[in-house]
């Protein structure tokens, strides 16, 4: 008697286990419905992800080759401008060269009219006392023709 109420009890036990059983493979299954519905949604969102990044991909490409050709464009202007700061440079240094020698040949010729202000002085002299005999010489010719008219009359 025992062994039947034995086997009772468990034949019981197992019915009560192959319900729960039934009931969470119930619930398992309900489960993995939902993570096979949302893994599909995340494999359709993902796939839409992919296709935006790929095309942001693309459009970042041609952004960036735009803006590499329109750097390309200004290669010019800023080699232009780079000469022209040459050119600049060039002439800054030829001014100050032709400066430089301006200021040396005014420094030798005012070291020259200073050296020489005496001899200047003294040939200013001698020229003016030359005029005056030379008017002098004139006035008597003059006077001496005028005395051999008068002499003749």
């Amino acid at each position: 008697m025992i062994l039947d109420i034995s086997m009772a009890v468990i034949a019981l036990v197992l019915i009560v286990f192959v319900i729960v059983a039934i009931g969470v493979l119930k619930e398992v299954k309900v489960v993995l419905l939902q993570a096979n519905q949302t893994l599909a949604n995340m494999n359709h969102e993902l796939t839409t992800v992919s296709q935006d990044v790929k095309q942001v991909m693309r459009d970042s490409d041609l952004l960036i080759k735009d803006v590499q050709t329109k750097l390309h464009s200004f290669d010019p202007l800023l080699s232009s401008v780079s000469q022209t700061g040459e050119v600049l440079y060039q002439l800054s240094g030829s001014a100050k060269q032709v400066s430089a020698a301006v200021s040396q040949v005014t420094e030798g010729v005012h070291d020259a009219v200073k050296s020489n202000q005496s001899r200047i002085s003294s040939v200013i002299e001698i020229a003016t006392a030359g005029m005056q005999l030379w008017h002098k010489i004139k006035d008597m010719r003059k006077d001496h023709a005028n005395n051999l008219k008068n002499e003749k009359e």
